[in-house]
């Protein structure tokens, strides 16, 4: 059961307007509004729910980098110290 009600403030053309496209598409106004306002308002939910996922993807990417780096700089650092030691040594 439908019990609750918005109100807009709109300017005449603009509610002639959305009237025309409305009987267009054989929907009364308040289907036309409903309809193409609840459809606007899942996509930009989607794109907020595709943009966290993204985010938390891109932070994942960026720790396993960061401990590729430092696993890199410390192969590096033990091959100098090798070669330190192979050069006294040696």
């Amino acid at each position: 059961m439908k019990d609750a009600e918005i109100k807009v403030r709109l300017t005449k053309e603009e509610k002639e307007f959305l009237r025309k496209i409305a009987k267009v598409k054989g929907l009364n106004m308040t289907e036309f509004i409903l309809n193409t306002t609840l459809e606007s308002a899942k996509k930009i939910e989607d794109n907020i729910k595709t943009q966290k996922i993204i985010k938390d993807r891109i932070s994942s990417h960026e720790e396993k980098i960061m401990k590729l780096t430092e696993k890199i700089r410390g192969n590096k650092e033990n091959k100098k110290r090798a070669f330190s030691f192979l050069k006294r040594n040696g």
